[in-house]
């Protein structure tokens, strides 16, 4: 064979065993078919439903915010927040005041039946049920190792805390680059992820300050899990979203139909009425027709600024998988600009999600625009 054919041949075979790996549900599958992540990444993975029960919390419907009416200040400058939302590629935007919704926006199409990807704020709701764990005394306490609930841990792995993972303070060595040895596609893309997380290690050189280290979550979501005794999903199910009025089914994205774990990092999946909802269900502080869902005093400790500490966005600490700020407001936030604001100073909740987040200080524009809403008579 000439040098010239064992060139192509070679070449034929490099295509044919690359196009086989990337037809295979494998790590490196996933990471060539998909390659980046986008927001409609829930139709890609496998998933388990979470089921609502009963008749649904009712609102009150009155639309009032005319969104070409609210201004809002960013980057020093007067903007309309109706530009804001545009120019993100805002997909659902709803806002409710007190047991009101006064906005209600499906700009690029979706419905109020659309499933929507709620990336990181997936951690916010498993914060949640990390605190109705040890409400249950499931769980003892945030100062408990992580290894008091799983084996097979390093011993630096094992001895971090609860707390610590909670807070992303854990130091876990982690690259945010997106080659495909690098742990930013692996977490996202592994078909294993509790054998990926048992492999982790501490890097002495970092400090203990908050680093967005996905493994926290994985790490949290195991202790959930065994301190529990069932599945993530079935617990959010059971203790949420049957209890709460929801409207309509949620999902989680698992990582694989063999290992069957939830992608506690990013994976919840719900309506946006719904994750509405669940901000209401926050601002009543985690109680629902009488019942208390999730301990008020979890809610007040996790979303408090005077516990939290510097995140490394300008305006915004974190506390215990929350964004909290000063004035006292609090979110969830998800990749692209997924959010769902709670305001209990002006009793207003506001869910916005997106493909984009366009470079916007969304936290810099829900203050004011719930301080807007609370001023109208």
């Amino acid at each position: 064979m000439s040098k010239k054919k064992k060139i192509v041949a070679g070449l034929l075979m490099t295509v044919a065993v690359v196009t086989f790996i990337a037809c295979s549900n494998t790590y490196m599958g996933r990471y060539i078919r998909w390659n980046l992540p986008d927001v409609y990444d829930l139709t890609k993975f496998p998933s388990v439903p979470i089921r609502h029960e009963g008749e649904p919390g009712q609102f009150v419907e009155s639309l009032q915010l005319t969104l070409t009416d609210m201004n809002v200040k960013h980057e020093g400058a007067t903007v309309q927040l109706k530009d804001l939302l545009t120019q993100s590629k805002t997909r659902a935007f709803i806002v409710l005041r007190n047991d009101t919704i006064i906005a209600e926006n499906y700009p690029l199409g979706d419905t109020p039946e659309t499933l929507f990807k709620s990336y990181s704020m997936t951690k916010s709701v498993l914060s949640l049920l990390i605190g109705i764990a040890i409400a249950e005394k499931k769980i003892n306490s945030v100062n408990d190792s992580v290894g008091k609930y799983m084996n097979d841990l390093s011993p630096a792995i094992a001895q971090l805390t609860i707390k610590e993972c909670l807070q992303q303070t854990t130091r876990i060595q982690y690259n945010e680059s997106y080659w495909p040895w690098s742990d930013e596609p692996r977490w996202y893309y592994t078909t294993d992820a509790r054998a990926l997380t048992k492999r982790v290690s501490i890097d002495e050189k970092r400090t203990s300050k908050y680093e967005n280290v996905e493994y926290n979550a994985l790490l949290l979501g195991m202790v959930l899990e065994n301190a529990t005794g069932t599945s993530i999903s079935r617990y959010l199910e059971e203790k949420i979203w049957k209890q709460a009025g929801m409207e309509q089914d949620a999902s989680f994205s698992i990582d694989s139909e063999k290992k069957r774990f939830e992608k506690v990092g990013d994976g919840f999946n719900a309506r946006a009425k719904d994750m509405l909802r669940l901000g209401k269900l926050l601002l009543d502080s985690g109680a629902y027709r009488g019942q208390q869902l999730i301990p008020a005093d979890w809610i007040a400790e996790s979303t408090s600024f005077e516990k939290s500490i510097p995140s490394n966005w300008n305006n915004t600490n974190y506390n215990y998988l929350w964004w909290v700020l000063k004035n006292g407001d609090y979110y969830a936030n998800g990749h692209f600009g997924q959010y769902i604001y709670v305001s209990p100073r002006t009793k207003t909740v506001m869910v916005r999600l997106g493909e984009e987040s366009a470079g916007i200080c969304w936290w810099c524009v829900w203050p004011q625009v719930a301080e807007r809403i609370a001023a109208k008579p």
